[in-house]
């Protein structure tokens, strides 16, 4: 009887260990597809239906992997973004893309990535509620100065200005000043604002937290002479 348990155990950790590597497999195919367009190469139609197969097969073979769960959210980002010409077709990837990040962050709470690209999801979708809110203060909460967490509020806060929930503006402009203080991302977000024309957001937040190589710049030099 012991034998058979022995062997039983033994055999189920084989199994794991085979779908492990299998789904891996997939994984990493994923990866690089996603990898491949975060380096400015945008995806084809060809390549995002091939990316969608993978992480289905990836999923078959190991389903609970917060990271499979998180690049699959990605993906369909991705997704939503080559869609935007079919709002309906971008809604419902955008959607399918919360879905998969809810899974991730459930089994692994503790990523600030995670809350900050569901906080932008409800951001893009206009739905700036209670549970936006909720994944404002989660991305804030475990990835303070993360930069993707401080990138994106900065980003949040100058896009949807006029329309976002009082309680939110503390949140954009400590991001916004901890953005500035980088020397590596401060002119990417300058650049960003004044390709929307709201430096003088950005810029307000630079005088008054005094970040001086932010208020010294090209961009918020030509708002102070307007």
């Amino acid at each position: 009887m012991i034998k058979l348990l022995a062997l039983g155990l033994s055999l189920y950790v084989v199994f794991c260990a085979f779908s492990y590597g299998v789904g891996n497999i997939y994984y990493l195919k994923l990866d690089a597809y996603l990898d491949r367009w975060q380096r400015n190469k945008m995806p084809t139609r060809d390549e995002l239906d091939d990316a969608l197969d993978a992480g289905k097969k990836m999923l078959r073979w190991h389903s609970d992997n917060p990271v499979y769960l998180s690049a699959l959210a990605k993906l369909h980002e991705w997704r939503a973004y080559k869609s935007y010409a079919a709002p309906e077709i971008s809604v419902k990837e955008q959607l399918q893309a919360l879905s998969f990040y809810k899974q991730a962050t459930s089994r692994k709470r503790a990523w600030p990535d995670n809350w900050i690209a569901m906080a932008r999801i409800k951001a893009q979708l206009g739905e700036f509620d209670l549970e936006f809110m909720r994944y404002v203060e989660l991305s804030d909460s475990y990835g303070p100065f993360n930069y993707a967490v401080n990138n994106g509020l900065a980003k949040i806060q100058v896009r949807y200005f006029d329309v976002l929930p009082a309680d939110f503006y503390s949140y954009g402009i400590k991001h916004i000043s901890r953005v500035l203080d980088n020397n590596r991302y401060r002119y990417a977000l300058l650049k960003y604002s004044q390709s929307l024309g709201r430096s003088s957001i950005v810029c307000t937040v630079a005088k008054i937290n005094e970040v001086e190589r932010a208020v010294d710049s090209s961009i918020c030099q030509a708002r102070s002479l307007e």
